[in-house]
């Protein structure tokens, strides 16, 4: 069977507070900017610590000195209007705690950042152990990956909950998804949601129908490299 009957039962329930989440945003000809004028208010940031710089970047290769979180995400942050909550998921390729050290010596320069309540700042990748959330500041959230170890983790430390696309589904994104995958998904959007948390999926397809689909299955996050297109399609179920 395919989801259609699923999708249509679900549709009503909607989750009102959707976002669209740019992943890997530095990629993008303008970072920050084109995913926060088409309303991708989730922006993903992978950082390496080199020589006391953070540095925006895929893998330690493709370093460019001229690419710091600081030029391309944290000073943009300042010159925004919040109209709607927006989150900063720093995916740490580098040392967790060495470079999580850093980053927090970095965001006290910003002040106005720090204490703006609108502003999420979600540690991704490379994170101390859940045990150890409860050791950094209010504003410092963290992108929890498991559901086996969420008795260890301060839950108000916890930001959302994040899960490789795979292990849920090989669906590709260019047809309709297959009702034992999509029930796979929801009984797990479903127990995050009923822990009182959001979530995201990674890796997923990143085609109109799967944008659709996850809008429709009640995923906070909707992944995408896209914003610009996901956010115009998405725009016409409003």
């Amino acid at each position: 069977m395919r989801i259609f009957t699923l999708i249509i039962l679900l549709a009503a329930n909607v989750a009102s507070a959707q976002y669209i989440h740019s992943h890997n945003d530095y990629k993008q000809a303008n970072p920050f900017t084109e995913a926060y004028a088409n309303n991708a208010y989730s922006i993903e940031a992978d950082i390496f610590l080199q020589d006391g710089e953070l540095y925006v970047a895929h893998e330690l290769g493709e370093i460019d000195k001229s690419k710091t979180l600081t030029k391309l995400y944290l000073e943009p942050l300042l010159n925004i209007d919040y109209f709607s909550r927006i989150q900063l998921l720093i995916d740490i390729k580098t040392d967790a705690k060495t470079t999580l050290n850093v980053l927090l010596e970095e965001l006290k320069k910003y002040p106005k950042l720090i204490s703006n309540n609108q502003i999420r700042f979600v540690i991704s990748g490379n994170r101390p152990a859940p045990n150890e959330y409860h050791l950094y500041p209010d504003y410092i959230l963290f992108d929890h990956q498991s559901l086996d170890d969420i008795a260890e983790a301060d839950y108000k430390k916890i930001g959302l909950f994040s899960f490789p696309f795979y292990k849920y589904s090989l669906w590709k994104g260019a047809d309709f998804i297959e009702d034992k995958e999509a029930q796979k998904l929801t009984k797990t959007i479903q127990f995050v949601h009923d822990l009182g948390y959001e979530i995201r999926f990674w890796g997923t397809p990143d085609t109109p129908i799967a944008w659709r689909t996850f809008q429709q299955l009640r995923v906070d996050y909707i992944n995408t490299d896209k914003p610009k297109a996901c956010n115009t399609f998405l725009n016409m179920y409003k």
